[in-house]
């Protein structure tokens, strides 16, 4: 039998507006392959030699002086974004540093940077080429035009063969080039010249226009994506607008593509990856990516099947430093996981945005849970890798609707309900609704304040209340809010239960199929009533745990200690 303690903390939530945006990175249809523990087009261990080419176009006039990067000059430490020599010790803030921390010294990302004025005008590209064909044919003339002075040769090292499948030898394909926009079109009159100069998105090819020669016809730079049958079909990527756009996070992006899959394989929004879609917190690998990259330090030792069986006394360190994180294995076909991840931001990587400046959401220190369900899929939401948030499901109604400050677009205007564990939403979630003919589902960015007034409350950047941690919300289990459920709202097997937490480190037990042994789930709904002022009155719905037997209320007047004021 169990008896439930319990007592209530009463929090301030303050909020942040942010922007999203959304990713479709690779134009190419891609056929998913089983997943393996290695990169997919590039390998992700090894060393990669990269070229980084910082371009402008000469008719840019879009802030001229701006420091970050003044026109007609290259950019503000364009030298610190990559080391030309590996070390365990590289450039901090360097994406050398990056993958270093990211794969634990596995791949080893070094190259050269290079700033390029493009040849001709934005004009006189539109005037020459069709569209489809604008953005592929000026990174083509910019490749010739270094092709004159630079040997390619050091930027071929890699031999594809298969997906997954490479010899560290050269294979007259180039391997990567990064180009690094600084303005397409911010100060055009033409709000569409973004698209017409074939820049819609950041990508993960240079334009698809087929092979360009260089190196007197010795080597070839491909401009799409992917590979098949021994040919790499891409050597390259695509990113845009320097001072508008975070160029660092798009570029770790864009290249992640070749290591892990196509769009399918882009995260579910509101919290960290490489390839992350908006509302991103942090640019770290999350742990879907590092167990499929072979970037996790012990795999084995941190895998748990869905065998029955309880673990107890587990450890886990933070998770970037010390690059662990368990994997619940649902199902192996499809592949179905819980990721549990300790974030203690020990990392620089989680408290700096180099080249951008800050980190548009926030990590708070505790374990937070990565769902991943199935086989993914660029337009199905319910298959997208997603963060289960500590504080859990819920019902939501919208009654109105209203603008972010400074906005014109009408956005619903979300009223938080009841828990409810199984066929709620949680505030990570695009959530539907019918409200006029505001679109649904949306994310949270306004929510109802206590006396119904919109108030601006973007949750998925991070609220303070995802991560489990003592004394907040320390079980997961069938019965808790969140409760362990996959899509469709069928539960799992798994759960855990945090005991302890000392100098960075939570000590859990994990249970498959024995989370009945666990102590009860936090209660849900707690509500204060007041009918009499001498007398306040405490409710909430009861435990769904089949062996609680009761509760035990303690009570505290100034904080020094707790008695009991009821069972």
């Amino acid at each position: 039998m169990k008896t439930l303690k319990y007592a209530a903390i009463l929090f301030l939530l303050i909020s942040m507006q942010l922007f999203a945006q959304e990713y479709n990175c690779i134009t190419a249809s891609i056929q998913e392959v089983a997943a393996q523990s290695k990169g997919r087009w590039l390998p992700s261990e090894g060393t990669i030699n990269v070229l980084i080419v910082f371009a402008e176009f000469p008719d840019d006039n879009y802030d001229i002086n701006n420091t970050r990067w003044v026109k007609g000059n290259a950019p503000q430490n364009m030298n610190n974004w990559v080391d030309q020599t590996w070390s365990s010790t590289p450039t901090q803030g360097s994406l050398t540093h990056y993958f270093n921390e990211m794969s634990g010294n596995k791949l080893r990302f070094v190259g050269k940077e290079v700033h390029v004025v493009a040849p001709h005008t934005r004009d006189w590209y539109k005037t020459n080429y069709a569209v489809g064909q604008r953005r592929g044919n000026i990174q083509k003339e910019i490749i010739q035009q270094l092709d004159a002075t630079w040997d390619f040769a050091e930027f071929d090292n890699w031999d594809y063969v298969a997906d997954y499948t490479y010899n560290n030898v050269p294979d007259t394909y180039v391997d990567m080039i990064i180009f690094v926009w600084r303005n397409i079109a911010e100060d055009r009159s033409d709000p569409n010249d973004l698209t017409n100069l074939g820049f819609y998105s950041n990508y993960g090819d240079l334009g698809d226009i087929g092979d360009i020669n260089v190196d007197n016809n010795q080597r070839k730079v491909a401009t799409w994506f992917g590979g098949q049958n021994s040919i790499p079909f891409g050597s390259g990527v695509t990113v845009r607008n320097y001072l508008t756009e975070d160029p660092f996070r798009n570029a770790i992006h864009e290249f992640a593509h070749y290591l892990i899959g196509g769009n399918d394989y882009h995260n579910g929004f509101g919290f960290w990856g490489m390839l992350s879609a908006w509302g991103i917190r942090s640019y770290v690998a999350n742990a879907f990516e590092r167990y499929r990259l072979g970037w996790v330090a012990d795999s084995t030792t941190y895998t748990v099947s869905n065998s029955t069986q309880t673990l107890t006394g587990r450890t886990l360190s933070d998770f970037v430093t010390g690059k662990n994180a368990y994997r619940l294995v649902i199902n192996t076909s499809p592949q179905e996981y819980f990721f549990i991840e300790n974030h203690q931001k020990t990392s620089y990587w989680e408290n700096n945005a180099p080249f951008w400046g800050t980190q548009d959401g926030s990590v708070e220190n505790g374990i937070y849970v990565i769902r991943k369900v199935g086989t993914p899929n660029q337009f199905n939401p319910s298959s997208w890798l997603q963060l289960i948030p500590a504080d859990g499901r819920f019902n939501w109604a919208v009654n109105q609707s209203s603008t972010l400050p400074g906005g014109t677009d009408l956005l619903p205007v979300f009223k938080q309900g009841t828990p409810n564990r199984t066929s709620g939403y949680h505030d990570n979630m695009w959530i539907p609704f019918s409200h006029g003919s505001l679109y649904s589902p949306q994310p949270i960015h306004l929510t109802e304040n206590a006396s119904g007034q919109p108030q601006v409350d973007i949750r998925f950047q991070g609220d303070g209340n995802d991560a489990f941690r003592i004394g907040y919300n320390q079980v997961f289990s069938p019965w808790s809010n969140p409760n362990n459920q996959r899509a469709a709202n069928q539960t799992t097997p798994f759960g855990f239960e945090i005991t302890n937490f000392s100098n960075g480190v939570y000590t859990f037990n994990i249970y498959v199929n024995t989370a009945i042994n666990a102590s009860p789930s936090k209660p849900q709904n707690f509500r204060f009533t007041y009918s009499n002022p001498d007398h306040p009155s405490l409710a909430w719905d009861l435990n769904t745990e089949p062996d609680i037997s009761s509760y035990n209320i303690y009570r505290s007047y100034d904080n020094t200690g707790w008695d009991l004021a009821g069972n």
